[in-house]
């Protein structure tokens, strides 16, 4: 078993990346209810997990899930119980898949930070798989269109990338009068932003930091 990081460092320890907004792909339903497929007879191993917050202190009520996708969104192959007041759970993993192991957050205030890499195999997992959650984030901005007019009163999908990872998290929200928009929560970290507006256009940034529990101001952003 191998353990991967799945973002890039910042201040913190942790990095981020944006999904494009003009990707279709929406948070699937499971993920925020995640549903539990069993393993066929013979084919399961049962790895302890234990939920933490950036600074080492057991996390309660988050869920251990996997997925066969690293990225944030994937729809979760299986489910552990909702983690105890000293942080631990547990979840049954398939050993005919190759799984990712991290953890979610129902209430979506906390984001992985790590995950678990676990191919297939029947071999034990013989430690226990430390996930550490970090606070999303805000993420604000100011939208124009080509005229240099605000966009305003239009939903827009916000995606964010990983550099190396692809799409990891899309979100969607609605400007106001005045082109205003506000994402949140979303993970912290650094990516790669793209949004869609319904009807102005499109733009990509290159890497944003976004802190955990922070608010990152992008200011004006123009579309075309």
């Amino acid at each position: 078993m191998r353990k991967y990081v799945a973002f890039a460092a910042i201040v913190v320890g942790m990095a981020c990346v944006l999904a494009g907004c003009g990707d279709d792909s929406k948070p699937s339903p499971q993920t925020t209810n995640p549903a539990t497929r069993e393993p066929k007879p013979g084919s399961a191993i049962t790895a302890r997990v234990r939920i933490v917050d950036l600074l080492g202190n057991p996390l309660a009520n988050m869920a251990p899930i996997a997925t066969r996708q690293p990225n944030a969104f994937d729809e979760p192959f299986a489910k552990g119980p909702l983690s105890g007041s000293d942080g631990y759970s547990s979840i049954v993993l398939d050993t005919t898949q190759w799984l990712y192991v991290r953890a979610w957050d129902p209430a979506t205030r906390y984001f992985a930070n790590n995950y678990f890499d676990v191919p297939p195999g029947d071999a034990p997992v013989d430690k226990t798989l430390e996930i550490t959650m970090a606070p999303g984030a805000t993420l604000k901005a100011h939208l124009s269109g080509a005229g240099g007019g605000p966009v305003g009163n239009e939903t827009v999908g916000l995606m964010m990338l990983h550099p190396d990872k692809g799409p990891w998290w899309p979100c969607e929200a609605c400007t106001d009068a005045e082109g205003g928009v506000v994402f949140s929560p979303v993970p912290p970290g650094r990516f790669l932003l793209r949004f869609k507006a319904a009807e102005s256009g499109a733009a990509e940034l290159p890497e944003v930091s976004l802190e955990p529990g922070g608010i990152c101001d992008l200011g004006s952003v123009p579309l075309s």
